[in-house]
């Protein structure tokens, strides 16, 4: 019986063993999957920068990207807009800033006892 209950444990230690191995190259392939979806993303992200590099200049006809690539020119154009509110506010407190150097150039007024 002991022989028998030795072999049972070994035969249990292989599947384990195995299912372990298994998973293994399956979680290296998923891996492998992941990366080469990222290259693809890269790829297609530098397909449509290329179309709309196109698009100002009247080199893009498919009717479907010259829609895409008004929608990329709408958002590009808020983008400035937001920029330049930023701007602004930066520039507000600079602004305030030398109008409160100008009225405090005058010297102190009042007296220091």
């Amino acid at each position: 019986m002991e022989e028998s209950q030795a072999k049972k444990i070994g035969d249990v230690f292989r599947k384990i063993g195995k299912t372990v191995q298994v998973q293994a190259e399956i979680a290296s392939l998923r891996l492998q999957i992941r990366k080469k979806e990222g290259q693809k993303r890269e790829i297609y992200q530098k397909i449509g920068e290329k179309v709309y590099s196109l698009y100002p200049k009247g080199l893009v006809k498919n009717s479907a990207l010259v829609s895409m690539c008004e929608e990329l020119k709408k958002l590009d154009e808020e983008i400035k807009e937001i920029e330049e509110k930023i701007s602004s506010l930066l520039e507000e407190p600079k602004e305030e800033k030398r109008e409160e150097e100008e009225t405090s150039e005058g010297g102190i007024e009042e007296e220091i006892e």
